[in-house]
C-alpha cells in the first residue's frame, strides 16, 4: 500500500498525492472493460467525462470496483481553457480527491496531469507528487495549434515543476 501523501495544496486544499514508481504494462478504459476484463492492467480514465462522472457520484463503491485491477490512473475530468477557473480548480480537485480515496483502499494510484492554459499552472500542479510516475494524455488535442502549443508548454513547466 502506497503511503498517504503529507499535505494539501495550499491555497485551494487540492489533495496531493503519495509518489508511486509504478509503470503500468497495460492500460485499460473505464467502465469500458470486456466480460473478461484484464485484471492485470491499470484503469484509465482519458474518456469523455460523462463515462466516469458516477465515480465521483458514488466514490467509495467506484474505487472498491477498482481494486480488482493492478491499479489505477486518477479520473481525468475536463480542464478546457473556453471554462471558467473555478470549474477548472473543481475539476482538478475531484481528480486528485478521487486519487486520494483510491490510495486510501490500497490501489496502486498514478496521478493524471491536466491543464489548460498558463493561467491553470496555478492549481494544476498542487495534487501530483514531486519525482513520481505521471500519467498525461494528449486526447482533445486534435491538430489545433494553439492546444498543440499550450499541451507542449503545459508538459514542460510540469516537468520543472514537479520533476516526474
Amino acid at each position: 500500500m502506497e503511503a498517504k501523501a503529507a499535505n494539501k495544496g495550499a491555497r485551494y486544499g487540492i489533495p496531493r498525492l503519495a509518489a508511486t514508481r509504478a509503470v503500468p504494462e497495460r492500460l485499460t478504459p473505464f467502465g469500458l472493460e470486456p466480460k473478461r476484463p484484464d485484471l492485470g492492467a491499470f484503469v484509465h480514465f482519458f474518456l469523455d467525462d460523462r463515462r466516469f462522472e458516477r465515480v465521483w457520484r458514488n466514490m467509495e463503491r467506484s474505487v472498491e470496483s477498482l481494486k480488482k485491477f493492478a491499479g489505477a490512473l486518477t479520473p481525468d475530468f475536463s480542464v478546457r481553457r473556453d471554462m471558467p477557473l473555478a470549474e477548472q480548480i473543481w475539476n482538478v480537485y475531484r481528480g486528485m480527491k478521487i486519487g486520494e480515496t483510491m490510495q486510501e483502499a490500497g490501489i496502486a494510484t498514478i496521478p493524471s496531469a491536466t491543464w489548460s492554459d498558463e493561467r491553470s499552472w496555478e492549481f494544476c500542479f498542487d495534487g501530483l507528487p514531486e519525482g513520481g510516475v505521471v500519467a498525461v494524455s494528449s486526447v482533445g488535442i486534435g491538430r489545433d495549434p494553439v492546444a498543440l502549443r499550450l499541451f507542449r508548454s503545459g508538459c514542460e513547466g510540469l516537468l520543472r515543476r514537479m520533476n516526474p
